[in-house]
């Protein structure tokens, strides 16, 4: 994905990666309909159509069936991308998603690229729990992770760690005289990835014995009901 204007959250790295960066960049993204964030005129957006697939849990109850119809989706996103990527014949593929190594490996087979993969929280979470999903990351040159508990649990030499960042002309420490107000704040979409029950349990035992403070939520998504 690439980040949009109706969802600019999601896709964020590779916007900002495209952004900043002095090399002339080209997306491929699948065609979601979306109003793409505007990039520098050295960023090349290509839609590709294909169909949207989610995966879901680990181990769901159709989870393996799901994983067939992600592989067919990504085989038909490769076979389409190729007349984009003949166009260009890339130095380096950035991989935002294992999803699309077949991409990368196409492109490294027929034109000696680079493969670099960003490994993010839901990724993460699958492939550090499962040892065949973990086969996925011989193939890349270099794989980028913003967490450290993912690089313990694979082991892989090639696996680089790049920690969240943050605009510090935004976020800084409050020099008011103003006291700090006793609550914890969560800002992100509610699915099952963030967490938010255990969260929500353990702020629960916490104010037992703290009755001034609050549990600010901010966000929306599947588990906004629950």
């Amino acid at each position: 994905s690439f980040a949009s204007h109706t969802n600019p959250g999601s896709g964020a790295n590779s916007y900002f990666h495209a952004k900043f960066s002095k090399f002339k960049s080209f997306i491929l993204t699948e065609n979601r309909q979306l109003d793409y964030l505007d990039v520098n005129n050295s960023t090349t957006i290509k839609t590709v159509k294909t169909f949207n697939i989610g995966l879901g849990k680990v181990g769901g109850a159709f989870f393996i069936f799901l994983i067939l119809l992600k592989i067919c989706a990504t085989f038909i996103f490769t076979l389409r991308s190729i007349k984009y990527i003949k166009s260009i014949k890339p130095n380096i593929v950035h991989l935002y998603s294992p999803i699309y190594l077949l991409v990368g490996v196409y492109c490294k087979l027929i034109y000696g690229s680079k493969i670099i993969m960003s490994i993010h929280g839901t990724d993460g979470l699958r492939i550090g729990k499962n040892k065949l999903l973990q086969l996925i990351l011989l193939v890349p040159d270099t794989i980028l992770s913003l967490n450290r508990k993912f690089i313990n649990q694979v082991k892989i030499v090639n696996v680089k760690l790049i920690e969240n960042g943050y605009d510090s002309s935004l976020f800084g420490p409050n020099n008011s005289n103003e006291s700090r107000k006793k609550q914890f704040v969560s800002v992100g979409n509610l699915r099952w990835q963030k967490g938010h029950i255990n969260m929500i349990k353990a702020f629960s035992s916490f104010y037992d014995t703290n009755k001034d403070y609050k549990l600010i939520i901010i966000g929306d998504g599947d588990l906004r009901k629950e």
